[in-house]
């Protein structure tokens, strides 16, 4: 099944680590979470996820989003903010990719042909604590030494001198008026516990709103991963139709075709990804405690309306993201059902379930 975003894909809202979290129900085996992402104002807003019995008859599962409501900075927490982010750059060039290399993602391939994405992380590994906004005077001193650094060979020692500066790099020792203020404010909270762009705020620095909720087109956020969720997720066309008709089309129900081919002994060839285990074609037991697992779809049923949107990661990974248009604002408390737009791909399985347009 194929369902991506039409047009410009929209800017996905940053999620605050401290403050999501997930959990499995050890009773029934399935899975809730809390979410809290962060606007461009650094407004936070709240939302729990849980799993229960569809709206929709005969659709089993389905997973459901509640608005736990909004919360905006204090007035003065929100000017200093203001007044800091403006004596500050992004580490990033025009065409997205960070300036700090180690902070882009690399591509490795395994023996078996399957690819994969490789991050590092690591305490300061990006220097400036790992935040991408920088004081513009530290900024600059940074960007100038890995600028010219590429205008050497790599085996002179001008470019190797460079390379123990570039190494050893302590932001701390540019002098700047923002970037002390900004360390200044950042030694009051735990690491693990920094809110905002700059890493500056605390939950203390926040109040409650009645902001309702609303972000698409302009934003959307993730829920989380639909697949692959483990290696024998990503399968061989061939293989998976093997699969796919020895459990009676079940498999194809959970599945998505992906834009990267792998290779094994043989040949080259397109690869399907599918959640589910072999021996029985229903979906694994790692399937069953992920939320996008319970994500339904309209379907005909022009009463119903998407709010998760769908995105293929490196051309080999699904992640369903949640799009709440303003028609379909929420208010705290609200709760609507996570539902998705298979298109004409998968009207196949909805003929074999019985809720096809031929049915």
């Amino acid at each position: 099944a194929s369902a991506g975003l039409a047009g410009p894909d929209p800017a996905v809202m940053e999620r605050v680590r401290s403050l999501c979290s997930t959990s499995v129900d050890p009773s029934t085996g399935l899975p809730s979470e809390r979410i809290t992402v962060m606007d461009d104002d650094e407004t936070l807003y709240g939302f729990a996820v849980e799993v229960r019995p569809s709206d929709i008859p005969g659709a089993g599962h389905g997973a459901f989003l509640t608005y736990l409501g909004a919360r905006v900075l204090r007035p003065e927490a929100s000017a200093r903010s203001a007044r800091l982010l403006r004596g500050c750059y992004v580490d990033e060039d025009s065409a997205g990719s960070a300036i700090i290399p180690t902070r882009n993602t690399a591509t490795a391939r395994t023996p078996d042909g399957r690819m994969m994405k490789v991050t590092v992380t690591g305490e300061n590994l990006h220097y400036n604590d790992n935040y991408r906004y920088w004081p513009r005077k530290r900024f600059d001193r940074m960007s100038n030494m890995l600028m010219n650094q590429k205008a050497l060979d790599e085996d002179s020692d001008e470019w190797k001198a460079l390379e123990g500066e570039i190494l050893g790099f302590d932001v701390r020792t540019i002098k700047s008026r923002f970037g002390d203020e900004c360390d200044q404010l950042r030694s009051r909270i735990p690491k693990n516990k920094r809110i905002g762009h700059l890493g500056i705020h605390s939950e203390d620095d926040y109040v409650p709103s009645d902001k309702p909720f609303f972000n698409y087109p302009s934003h959307v956020f993730e829920l989380g991963r639909y697949g692959p969720l483990r290696r024998d997720d990503r399968k061989f066309n061939v293989t998976f139709d093997i699969k796919n008709f020895i459990h009676n089309f079940e498999p194809a129900e959970w599945s998505y075709d992906v834009e990267e081919r792998i290779r094994n002994d043989l040949q080259e060839t397109n690869q399907t990804v599918d959640i589910t285990d072999d021996s029985t074609g229903q979906i694994h037991d790692l399937a069953r405690r992920s939320t996008p697992t319970y994500v339904n779809e309209v379907g005909h049923d022009p009463n119903l309306y998407r709010n998760v949107h769908i995105r293929e990661r490196e051309k080999r990974s699904q992640h369903y993201h949640i799009g709440i248009d303003e028609e379909h604002a929420m208010k705290k408390g609200t709760t609507v059902e996570l539902l998705v737009d298979y298109k004409g791909g998968y009207e196949i399985n909805r003929e074999r379930k019985g809720y096809g347009k031929r049915n």
